[in-house]
């Protein structure tokens, strides 16, 4: 059993579930501010209370980008991430923002599918030397 509640994760949970999938992290203090400035954010705890997963957005209020959607390896397949994205996509509708966006790895993008994120005619670019750990 899982449970999910509405904050972002504690920056040591953040950084541990990031590289239970191999993702790196910055700096702890940076993934603190980061975390802080989070508009929206999810959190999701097993039995213990622990950290199993996250996701959050960040954005202006005109333009959110859903980030860090994670489920820690020996959770998955639960419906966990199905869960988080419900918050997520749930919050983001009800934001009124123009323009919502994600980026995922090609296989896993279809996951998103069911959350009415498509395919679209854009490029996702990053600025060449800022992607080390983002």
């Amino acid at each position: 059993m899982f449970t999910t509640v509405a904050h972002p994760p504690l920056p040591d949970d953040y950084v541990r579930l990031r590289a239970s999938v191999g993702w790196p992290s910055p700096d702890l203090e940076r993934c603190a501010q980061a975390l802080e400035a989070s508009a929206f954010g999810v959190t999701a705890y097993d039995e213990a209370g622990r950290a199993v997963g996250m996701g959050r957005a960040v954005g202006d209020g005109l333009y959110y980008f859903l980030v860090d959607v994670v489920v820690e390896p020996a959770a998955q397949g639960r419906g966990l991430g199905a869960r988080i994205m419900d918050e997520l996509s749930g919050w983001a509708s009800a934001s009124g923002a123009a323009h919502v966006a994600l980026a995922a790895d090609a296989d896993v993008a279809p996951f998103y599918g069911r959350w009415g994120f498509v395919q679209g005619p854009t490029a996702y670019l990053r600025l060449r030397g800022h992607d080390r750990s983002a």
